[in-house]
């Protein structure tokens, strides 16, 4: 399933975003803006242009790996804070949330004594949402 987004580059340029296999086929437009609230920052690894069925062009990825996260305020938070949140999220079986913020914790927890329990715990929520692949590179 996919999920159509207007993004803002750097310059304030605006594109359509077609964003694949990141949200669930039933789900609601609550559920894309709680997965992408405004002010979301967003990369994309190897995103590609398609001709979308408005006629339009836009900037399309198919693969949520290669999709970088960061929601409005969520860099001020430390590991662990970012940690118990990703766990309550994992608790709630909102799996693809969760990792988003095991991964986030990832960017500011500094020894690897440190990052070991985050990329496992990211590595099982991925498993839960079958993202094998990124799961795999993970653990």
């Amino acid at each position: 399933s996919g999920l159509t987004l207007l993004g803002q580059d750097r310059k304030g340029r605006l594109a359509n975003l077609g964003l694949y296999n990141v949200i669930k086929a039933h789900a609601t437009s609550s559920d894309a803006q709680a997965l992408f609230p405004v002010g979301t920052r967003l990369g994309i690894k190897e995103p590609y242009y398609k001709l979308q069925n408005s006629g339009h062009f836009g900037l399309r990825s198919d693969n949520p790996c290669n999709l970088i996260i960061q929601r409005p305020n969520s860099g001020s938070k430390q590991p662990n804070a970012l940690k118990t949140a990703g766990n309550q999220l994992f608790a709630e079986k909102r799996f693809e949330e969760a990792a988003e913020h095991f991964g986030l914790a990832l960017t500011t927890a500094g020894a690897a004594e440190a990052q070991a329990p985050l990329y496992l715990n990211r590595a099982a929520a991925k498993l839960r949402y079958k993202d094998f692949p990124g799961a795999l590179a993970d653990s």
